[in-house]
């Protein structure tokens, strides 16, 4: 059996803040974007409702997709509050960047939720081996949580 993960694709309130986001801020790549009619297939929305949807990738050309899609109706559900904690079913997305410090600094002028500034960290690796990174911790403006790792 040859199965992949190809990506993971997040429904979000503003596109284009989120294209300015994770362009300009966390520093992905835009593979790509589009517009669609919803065929009722998954659940969200209605058929025939348009959708905006953008991917985007980091220096791998075919692992490490992210999307996000956005309804185009009027009645967006809004996001109420920044959150302050993660809860059953949230999920984080883990970027692996060269400088961790610069990242925050583009965080904090963009006025991010960062839950932890960068600090010295080390995990178990796959092999068993130690990996050092300098990590951070943050909310996009989509309250997505992040972790942002930097290895060293």
């Amino acid at each position: 059996m040859n199965n992949i993960l190809r990506r993971t694709t997040y429904i979000v309130n503003n596109i284009d803040e989120t294209i300015h986001f994770y362009k300009n801020i966390i520093g992905l790549n835009l593979l790509w974007q589009s517009e669609t009619i919803l065929n009722g297939n998954m659940p969200i929305g209605k058929t025939g409702d348009k959708a905006r949807f953008v991917a985007f990738n980091g220096t791998d050309p075919t692992i490490g997709m992210v999307a996000f899609m956005q309804l185009l109706e009027k009645n967006n559900k809004k996001l109420t509050s920044p959150k302050n904690n993660l809860e059953l079913g949230d999920s984080i997305l883990v970027l692996g960047v060269e400088n961790c410090e610069e990242i925050y600094a583009r965080l904090k002028t963009y006025k991010c939720n960062i839950y932890k500034s960068p600090f010295d960290n080390s995990v178990t690796g796959r092999e068993g081996n130690s990996i050092k990174m300098i990590s951070m911790f943050a909310w996009d403006p989509n309250n997505i949580f992040l972790e942002i790792n930097q290895r060293i």
